[in-house]
């Protein structure tokens, strides 16, 4: 398979980077599919680490038509996002956009509630892969952003959320937004990364989020790139964040001194593998040692991960999500087919793994108040 190499740490642009951890042969896609597994494909996961920024980053990166070879349903699926973008869109009506340009905007939930408060407002969305809801109200457009050319005249607001974990060279992307006037809004919601980190959650990077985006990362490009900090939103304590920019007149000169982060996010890395490698023993431990069936939440790369690690497979049922579009397939990378947690509604006392991350709670209430309240969660 062709890889994109990327030898360099992506903010300071110097060939510094050192090896922190592999995962061998990880599934290069976090959907699901009806293929049969021998077409998955697979490539190793590499960690590195800037000795200069402590950006941490993979390399190399995939091609993105193999990471993003369709749709996966992420922020569609549960109140949890469903909320998030209610929240987001009433942080970018709060500084009165009249016409916004969407990167990556899938499905269009979060224009819909932008539109439903304010009907005149102008929406323009370019997705890869998308998958609009019914009656969407915005302009939906295919294809990857790559050129401020595709941006429609007036446009006085860029918005993206959860896109610029997924940009492979952050500066490159910030250089491209230079170049719009001054005034210029660009509000964005992230993921906050550093503390999904910090807590030890399962997912933080991957083949899509390829980088540590955080915020002290987020404010030196932006203000490499001319672009001043006005808002800031954390939105409910550890799930995102958001963050409103205005275009400023000129680029600074010189650039802002990096960010020197290297042994607080070597340390953090180093304990997330070093708590993954001890969970997966253990849960194999208590899944080997039990009658209960045994099921795997979250058709995604919470699961891919676990996997990877060393998590016995053949003592999984099967994977549960709620997301209908799933159900019926089978998680790429694995043999485990996805079905509706509402399997769970039999006579007996199952056991769950889960590894969620901010969702946990949801699912887990979810699951005890609506379909078994005898299931057992392992996390």
């Amino acid at each position: 398979m062709h890889t994109i190499q990327r030898n360099f740490d992506i903010i300071s642009l110097n060939n510094d980077l050192e090896h922190l951890f592999t995962l061998p042969n990880f599934p290069v896609f976090m959907g699901c599919v009806q293929q049969p597994k021998q077409e998955d494909l697979t490539h190793d996961l590499n960690f590195y680490i800037s000795a200069a920024t402590g950006m941490i980053q993979l390399n190399p990166v995939l091609p993105l038509d193999i990471v993003y070879q369709s749709e996966h349903n992420p922020g569609t699926t549960g109140q949890g996002w469903l909320d998030h973008h209610a929240a987001f869109s009433k942080f970018v009506l709060k500084h009165n956009p009249t016409k916004v340009f969407e990167i990556g905007g899938a499905h269009g939930i979060l224009s819909q509630y932008a539109i439903d408060q304010n009907p005149k407002l102008e929406w323009t969305i370019i997705e890869p892969n998308p998958v609009a809801i019914p009656n969407l109200k915005a302009q939906m457009v295919k294809g990857f952003f790559d050129s401020v050319k595709q941006i429609p005249q007036g446009t006085d607001t860029i918005v993206h959320s959860h896109v610029l974990e997924h940009v492979y060279e952050p500066r490159k992307f910030m250089a491209m937004l230079s170049l719009l006037p001054q005034g210029t809004k660009m509000i964005f919601s992230v993921p906050a990364l550093r503390a999904h980190l910090q807590q030890l959650f399962t997912n933080t990077l991957n083949f899509e989020h390829t980088y540590f985006c955080t915020e002290e990362y987020i404010l030196w490009l932006c203000k490499s790139y001319g672009y001043e900090l006005i808002d800031k939103h954390d939105y409910n304590t550890d799930h995102s964040v958001f963050y409103a920019f205005v275009r400023t007149a000129a680029v600074p000169a010189p650039l802002p001194l990096y960010p020197d982060l290297y042994q607080e996010n070597k340390t953090m890395f180093m304990n997330w593998v070093q708590f993954h490698k001890n969970l997966v023993d253990s849960m194999n431990l208590q899944i080997r040692n039990t009658n209960s069936k045994v099921f795997l939440f979250g058709a995604h790369v919470f699961s891919q991960f676990l996997l990877s690690f060393g998590l016995d497979e053949s003592r999984i049922e099967c994977i549960l999500d709620n997301s209908q579009a799933k159900q019926g397939k089978r998680l790429y990378g694995t043999n485990l087919m996805v079905h509706s947690p509402k399997i769970l509604k039999q006579p007996y006392i199952p056991k769950v793994i889960l590894r969620s991350g901010v969702f946990n709670q949801e699912i887990k209430q979810d699951i005890i108040n609506n379909i078994n309240h005898t299931t057992l969660f392992l996390e």
